[in-house]
């Protein structure tokens, strides 16, 4: 484990109890709201399960970890690790303190929140739900303009960006909920290939396997009709 003060103190990364002891492949916001989400699962099905305890511990020590995540402007970043390259967006400061906030950690921010309990309503949830609701576009992620494209941040997440995002959509401002919902959908037509799949022409997160990215599209389609059904 790691001390309180250790910025990875909270988190889950790829490493169980059982890999490493103090070492972290780097806690982040994508491996840990899937971990949130499935406990949040857990606590629903059974409140009153004998594991309740140890889920709720895990809930206090994770929330001060998320906020760590949460940048000035609203947004998620992706670790609080300082300096670490795991940062896709990179920093705004030279001593590489303040990692700049994108479009997937940021869905993926909100629903660490959301399944550690924080209501809709929460400043957190409000605040990053307004950074996504002024960077509507969904041609490119966001939060990764000032990196050279031949990096292929900005589309290379494309697929996982529809599919947190989707998640996300009923935190939005009420007046962008539909519209982000019909450009999602309008999006995925688009890029659907004849034969039902989906693909990603860059491979820098694997999204090039079509595997990957038709669950990411089917995801994300999924998610949205569950809520315009709901």
């Amino acid at each position: 484990g790691f001390e309180k003060e250790n910025p990875s103190y909270g988190g889950w990364d790829f490493l169980g109890q059982g890999d490493a002891h103090g070492v972290t492949t780097g806690t982040n916001v994508s491996v840990t709201c899937l971990v949130l989400e499935a406990l949040a699962e857990e606590f629903r099905r059974e409140p009153g399960g004998k594991q309740i305890g140890e889920i709720q511990a895990a809930l206090r020590r994770v929330l001060p970890w998320v906020n760590l995540c949460q940048q000035k402007d609203g947004g998620f970043c992706f670790t609080p690790e300082p300096m670490s390259l795991n940062n896709k967006a990179d920093f705004r400061d030279d001593a590489r303190h303040e990692p700049r906030a994108y479009g997937t950690a940021t869905c993926d921010g909100i629903r660490c929140l959301l399944a550690g309990g924080i209501k809709a309503d929460d400043k957190r949830i409000v605040k990053a739900a307004s950074w996504l609701a002024a960077r509507p576009s969904l041609e490119l992620v966001p939060g990764f303009e000032g990196l050279p494209p031949e990096l292929g941040w900005q589309r290379g997440l494309r697929f996982y960006y529809y599919a947190s995002l989707a998640k996300v959509l009923p935190t939005l401002p009420v007046a962008d909920v539909a519209s982000r919902r019909k450009g999602v959908l309008e999006m995925l037509l688009k890029l659907q290939r004849t034969d039902g799949s989906f693909l990603n022409e860059i491979d820098r997160m694997r999204e090039n396997d079509p595997l990957i990215a038709t669950a990411l599209g089917v995801m994300a389609i999924g998610e949205i009709l569950n809520q315009l059904l709901a």
